[in-house]
């Protein structure tokens, strides 16, 4: 969902949904079982400064997500906020563009924890949720703490992508991120 709010600013939110339709080992998910994904919303501006002649462009967002997937949950996520920019060159047919962005992670705790307030055995709520003999877990206040599973505060990323377009209408791009 989206709305120009000006020339080149927009704001925009979203939802992802995965389904599985088959069980899969790899999942672990009964049948036709439907998760959400992380919710945002973002204000960008697709160009804050720019140069016709030199083919410059300067583009920017800034996004919050908010905790709508269980990961997001069990990770005790509040919310994310995410600025970004990038910077591309369009030379005739071809493009260049350069683009970064540095996210803050807001989390409730610094550990991965499980509500096992519903289970009477908090052996039992932590079966199969360890994936590695090395983490330990630990019962406080009806919640099963994952020791040794310290959550992501920050993340930073950066992406270089190239184009080619030979006509109207037809483009070849790659990126990497």
């Amino acid at each position: 969902l989206s709305y120009k709010l000006a020339d080149t600013v927009s704001v925009s939110g979203g939802i992802g949904v995965t389904w599985d339709a088959l069980e899969s080992a790899s999942v672990g998910y009964e049948p036709n079982r439907v998760l959400l994904g992380s919710a945002s919303i973002s204000l960008s501006d697709g160009s804050i400064w720019s140069d016709k002649e030199a083919g410059l462009n300067l583009s920017g967002s800034f996004t919050v997500g908010a905790p709508t997937s269980l990961s997001d949950q069990l990770t005790n996520k509040l919310f994310t906020m995410t600025p970004a920019a990038s910077m591309s060159w369009k030379l005739g047919d071809f493009s260049l563009t350069g683009s970064t962005s540095f996210s803050k992670i807001f989390n409730r705790t610094n550990q991965a924890t499980l509500d096992c307030s519903g289970f009477d055995d908090p052996g039992q709520c932590r079966q199969g949720r360890l994936l590695s003999d090395s983490l330990t877990a630990e019962s406080v206040d009806g919640e099963v703490v994952l020791t040794g599973t310290g959550l992501t505060s920050f993340a930073v990323g950066y992406g270089l992508s190239a184009g080619y377009a030979p006509m109207d209408g037809l483009s070849i791009g790659l990126g990497l991120s």
